[in-house]
């Protein structure tokens, strides 16, 4: 597995070099955003100097900067980078979305609205970074003036967005020990634990800051769930090294959303995201897609909302009219009507129905002499 990375990004290193005197690539793009975030954030979270006329001068260039950059993102190197996971063309296109809206609605006064997009946005850029450790860095992304009565939680965002994983470590561990409560303090502590096992790559240094922040935790509580973590936290790197087998899938399928079981939930995306990029077989790529999307519906924190319908979706198209395209098809119908907190044989959303019978007609099992109806589409 570490060779194919290997490979693998000495080929994107390539393709990178080969754009660097393109505005359109990547690493660009990428550092475009990130010196134009850089920029705004003394803005995006203080309400007043966002919705000051007197500040338009300066952000509506740096929004037209933020569109500019995130429209010359390529999703084909986000796919290189991820073993062509459908969550990087997720994330990529409602960041694109989010940013869009963020420009529109500012220049017709809609401050809150806009400020809210821009957030939001962040969110974004955090949930593809946290899916692998391969990307470009930058080395300077501290130089921004921090609002006053800023989250440090949303700062660790900025951070993570930005790509400097340890000042994010460093940062969340300040958030966990003066949380003010429970959720914010649960909050920062999975954030944590994600950067440290998926960016930092590291379980002995993630197990260091859960040390720290458990010997200043006073609520016998939270600190027995973080010794949980420290153990399950022993096991990773037999994890990491191993290959995805039908005894990982059925432990996968029974993935549990509670926070006890966080880190060892966390640990099984990291096995299958990285076993993507080495497998060819459909069938297995169907049942990689089937597990994430078990994880990620029993664990909505862990990623976007939209991501186990994706996932449920692409395994149907990945290797259909099979069983495990029949089984994805039950999982999304079920996750689509959780979602929608409709009953069995009520009815649904405009266009949720039609969606559904074009993916069950996927499942349905080819006669003799038949051609697959829609055929296997490249995801």
């Amino acid at each position: 597995m570490k060779k194919i990375q290997i490979i693998l990004l000495i080929v994107l290193t390539g393709v990178v070099g080969c754009q660097s005197l393109d505005s359109s690539s990547w690493p660009k793009g990428m550092r475009g955003m990130a010196d134009t975030f850089n920029a705004l954030v003394p803005y995006i979270y203080d309400d007043d100097r966002y919705s000051d006329p007197h500040n338009k001068k300066f952000i509506e260039p740096k929004l037209d900067d933020l569109l500019f950059y995130s429209s010359r993102l390529d999703k084909h190197i986000g796919r290189g980078l991820s073993g062509n996971d459908p969550l990087f063309d997720l994330g990529l296109k409602e960041l694109k979305k989010s940013i869009g809206k963020a420009v529109d609605s500012y220049r017709v006064d809609s401050f809150e609205y806009s400020q809210n997009l821009l957030q939001s946005s962040i969110n974004y850029c955090v949930k593809c970074h946290t899916r692998t450790y391969l990307g470009p860095s930058f080395a300077r992304w501290d130089n921004f003036s921090k609002p006053q009565g800023m989250k440090p939680v949303d700062l660790a965002k900025i951070y993570i967005a930005t790509r400097e994983f340890e000042k994010s470590m460093d940062t969340l561990e300040d958030a966990i020990v003066k949380a003010r409560n429970k959720s914010e303090k649960m909050k920062a502590l999975k954030l944590m634990v994600t950067v440290g096992l998926k960016n930092m790559n590291s379980s002995k240094d993630t197990g260091e800051y859960l040390k720290r922040v458990s010997s200043k935790e006073k609520d016998k509580n939270f600190k027995r769930l973080i010794q949980k973590w420290m153990g399950d936290l022993k096991s990773w790197e037999k994890l990491e090294s191993r290959s995805i087998t039908e005894s990982l899938f059925k432990i996968v399928s029974r993935s549990s959303n509670k926070d006890v079981n966080y880190v060892k939930n966390l640990s099984y995306t990291v096995v299958l995201h990285k076993n993507l990029m080495g497998v060819k077989s459909d069938e297995k790529r169907a049942k990689v897609y089937y597990s994430l999307g078990k994880i990620y519906s029993a664990n909505r924190s862990m990623s976007f909302t939209a991501l186990p319908d994706l996932y449920f979706e692409s395994c149907i198209k990945k290797f259909p009219h099979s069983n495990i395209a029949k089984k994805c098809y039950y999982a999304l119908e079920m996750d689509m009507k959780r979602s929608y907190k409709l009953e069995s044989g009520k009815l649904t959303p405009s266009g949720l129905d039609e969606r559904l019978k074009k993916l069950k007609v996927l499942t349905e099992k080819l006669k003799v002499g038949v051609s697959p109806s829609f055929g296997r589409e490249e995801l």
